[in-house]
C-alpha cells in the first residue's frame, strides 16, 4: 500500500503572519497612491474623495440584517465628534504626505501607539518604567533622524503628521466610549457620513480644474486597498497571538520604501534610514513589552488594536 501524502495545512500563526504582510503591502500601496494623486489635487480633495469612496463601501453592510437597528443610536453627537477627529487626521496625513518622501510618513505612524504610552504617563498617571523610557527615547531618536532639525531646512509637513497623531489620540477616545454601546456597522457608518459632509465644503475650496478623471482608477484602487489591509490586519489578529503577527507589519516600511522609489522616485537618505530601525526597534520592543508576562490584558489588547484601527481609517 502506498502511503498517501497529507496535504499541506498551514497554520493558523502562518496564515496570521501571511494576513499580516498583506495588510502591510497594501497600506504602502495606499500612501503611494495618494501621493500620486498630490500631483493633481490637495491633501483635502484626497482624504474627502477616500472618505467618500469608503462611505459607499460602508452603505451596502448596513442593508445586513436590520438596517434601522444599524442606524438606531443615542449617541450622534459624540459620533460627530469622533467624525471631526478622524476627518482631522486624515486632513493633516495627507497634507503631511505629499511634501516628504513616502517611507517617512510610514515611520511616523509608528508613533502612534508610542504617543499613546505617553499620553498615558503623564494623563492617566501610569507608572514609568526604565522600559518605557527606553521606548520612548528609541522612538523619539528615529523621529529626530528622519525630521533632522538643525541639519537640514526643517520641513512643515512634518507638523501635520504630529498633528495626525494628536487627532488619532482623541479618535480613540471616543471609539472607545462608542464601542461600549454602539454597533460597529452603526459607528462606522456614521463615521462615513459624517467625514464626507464635513470634508465636502474644504474639497470645494480648492480648484477641480487640474483634477484628472482618469485617476479615478487610482482612487477605486486606493479603496480595495484599504478593504484589503483591514481585512487582513484584523484576520490576523483573530487567528494568531499579536505579539507573533504585529512585527510584520514593521515590513511596511520596506514596502513603502520599494514602492516610493519604483513609482515616485524617492530615495530616502542614509540618516533616514537609521531613523526606520530606531523607530521599528521601539515599537517591537513595546509589543514584547506587553506581552512580558501573562500575555496581553484586555484592557492592553484593545487599546492597542483600536489604535491600529484607527491607523487604517485615516489611511
Amino acid at each position: 500500500m502506498y502511503s498517501q501524502k497529507k496535504a499541506f495545512k498551514p497554520s493558523k500563526t502562518l496564515i496570521g503572519i501571511i494576513l499580516m504582510i498583506i495588510h502591510a503591502a497594501a497600506l504602502s500601496a495606499i500612501y503611494v497612491i495618494a501621493k500620486r494623486l498630490g500631483k493633481t489635487i490637495s491633501g483635502d480633495q484626497i482624504a474627502f474623495l477616500y472618505k467618500a469612496g469608503g462611505l459607499v463601501c460602508t452603505i451596502p453592510l448596513m442593508f445586513k440584517g436590520n438596517i434601522v437597528n444599524n442606524l438606531k443610536t443615542s449617541k450622534i453627537k459624540l459620533h460627530i465628534l469622533r467624525s471631526i477627529f478622524s476627518l482631522s487626521a486624515a486632513i493633516c496625513f495627507y497634507r503631511g504626505l505629499l511634501e516628504i518622501p513616502a517611507v517617512d510618513a510610514a515611520a511616523i505612524t509608528y508613533l502612534e501607539p508610542i504617543f499613546a504610552l505617553v499620553v498615558g504617563v503623564i494623563y492617566f498617571k501610569e507608572h514609568i518604567t526604565t522600559t518605557k523610557i527606553l521606548l520612548m527615547a528609541l522612538c523619539l531618536s528615529g523621529t529626530l533622524f528622519i525630521v533632522q532639525p538643525g541639519f537640514k531646512s526643517f520641513n512643515n509637513s512634518y507638523v501635520y503628521l504630529l498633528g495626525t497623531l494628536v487627532f488619532w489620540s482623541m479618535n480613540n477616545l471616543t471609539m472607545k466610549i462608542l464601542g461600549k454601546t454602539e454597533r460597529t456597522t452603526t459607528t462606522v457608518f456614521y463615521m462615513g457620513i459624517f467625514t464626507t459632509i464635513f470634508g465636502l465644503p474644504l474639497a470645494l475650496s480648492h480648484s477641480w480644474e487640474s483634477f484628472d478623471w482618469t485617476y479615478t482608477k487610482y482612487l477605486v484602487v486606493m479603496t480595495l486597498c484599504h478593504i484589503t489591509h483591514t481585512i487582513c490586519f484584523f484576520r490576523a489578529m483573530k487567528l494568531s497571538d499579536i505579539s507573533i503577527v504585529m512585527p510584520f507589519d514593521y515590513t511596511r516600511l520596506f514596502f513603502t520604501g520599494i514602492l516610493g522609489y519604483v513609482f515616485l522616485k524617492e530615495y530616502p537618505n542614509k540618516y533616514s534610514a537609521i531613523g526606520y530601525c530606531l523607530i521599528a526597534m521601539g515599537g517591537i520592543m513595546l509589543i514584547f513589552y506587553e506581552t512580558k508576562k501573562r500575555g496581553w490584558s484586555r484592557e492592553s489588547e484593545e487599546r492597542f488594536i483600536k489604535s491600529k484601527a484607527s491607523t487604517s481609517e485615516i489611511t
